[in-house]
């Protein structure tokens, strides 16, 4: 890739074990044109009730690199960095709408398995 409009530069944070750890800062153009996702989170009182089965999707599927791009959104996900340009195939942190779609996702997945739980449990 040579050329992205919406390249955004990248952070390097050293960890505490002393590992690297690069972030993508979208703040600097993707993000000022991207809406909100509206989806609310849940309060840890709404939380705590399902903590069970939150346990089962968070240890399995809690990963926004888990989620993958749909691949015409994939250009705006694009970084510069001192080896050229790259584009995430997968959720990235600090995008905007990204933590109400993946509230809504695992919304989503948990109330499937609450059914499936149900259906094959009684």
């Amino acid at each position: 890739m040579d050329f992205g409009d919406w390249a955004a530069p990248i952070v390097a944070v050293r960890k505490p074990n002393g590992t690297v750890r690069i972030y993508a800062d979208f703040k600097t153009g993707l993000n000022n044109v991207l809406e909100s996702n509206q989806y609310s989170l849940p309060l840890h009182e709404g939380i705590f009730p399902k903590l069970d089965i939150f346990l089962v999707i968070l240890t399995s599927h809690a990963r926004y690199a888990w989620v993958e791009v749909n691949p015409t959104s994939q250009p705006l996900l694009t970084i510069k960095t001192h080896k050229g340009l790259f584009q995430f195939l997968c959720l990235s942190p600090g995008i905007k709408p990204t933590p109400g779609a993946f509230q809504q996702l695992m919304d989503t997945r948990a109330q499937l398995y609450c059914w499936l739980l149900r259906r094959h449990f009684g």
